[in-house]
């Protein structure tokens, strides 16, 4: 009787990593769009009043 050889099983690299950076990159850098945008338009509208200030 002849002995049969096993297979070797090949371990599959996960690419996940790289994917979740890119997407946190994206979604501050959106963040950041946003915070601007809103900034520009409350001193193109008003001049800027200290509400902390009594």
């Amino acid at each position: 009787m002849k002995k049969k050889k096993k297979k070797k099983k090949t371990k599959k690299k996960k690419k996940t990593k790289k994917k979740k950076k890119t997407m946190r990159k994206r979604e501050k850098a959106e963040e950041k769009r946003e915070v601007e945008n809103i900034h520009n338009t409350h001193t193109h509208t008003k001049p800027y009043t200290d509400t902390s200030a009594p």
